[in-house]
């Protein structure tokens, strides 16, 4: 029970800190006028109707339906085989981000990105838990296949 308890705990607080960063930005920074922090970096508020890089904008339904079952499916998934994935940390910052923004859809209709770095699209910590949970996903799959 310990773990399972640890488990939502790590859970909610990943997804407080997405959802508390995002509100911080909402609420402070200007829409899409980037605010530099360092070279190459800014902050800079902008409400993504879309998907990754703005792919499929306006189909919000869509999103969110594709995002609830995907978050259950990750969820379900952790009770059934009770963490034999390959990266059970990549699986939770999957989990945290797919909610985190799913959240955001709900709310707001859109995800409120704000970090710049460069030429890369703007983006959020949710979407920084996803790619890095990914990323320790697939190599934890690649090492184990490797064995």
């Amino acid at each position: 029970m310990a773990r399972w308890t640890g488990h939502y705990l790590a859970l909610g607080l990943g997804i407080g800190l997405d959802q508390l960063t995002k509100y911080i930005g909402f609420t402070v920074l200007p829409a899409y006028t980037p605010i530099g922090v360092f070279p190459g970096i800014a902050l800079q508020l902008v409400y993504n109707r879309g998907a990754a890089y703005g792919f499929f904008a306006g189909q919000t339904p869509w999103l969110v339906g594709i995002a609830s079952l995907f978050s259950l499916y990750f969820m379900a998934t952790f009770h059934v085989v009770r963490w034999k994935t390959p990266s059970p940390l990549g699986s939770r910052l999957l989990i945290i981000g797919a909610l985190g923004n799913l959240l955001d859809r709900v709310i707001h209709g859109f995800v409120i990105d704000f970090i710049s770095i460069g030429r890369f699209p703007v983006f959020n910590l949710a979407d920084i838990c996803i790619t890095v949970g990914v990323g320790l996903l697939i190599y934890r799959s690649l090492k184990q296949s490797c064995i």
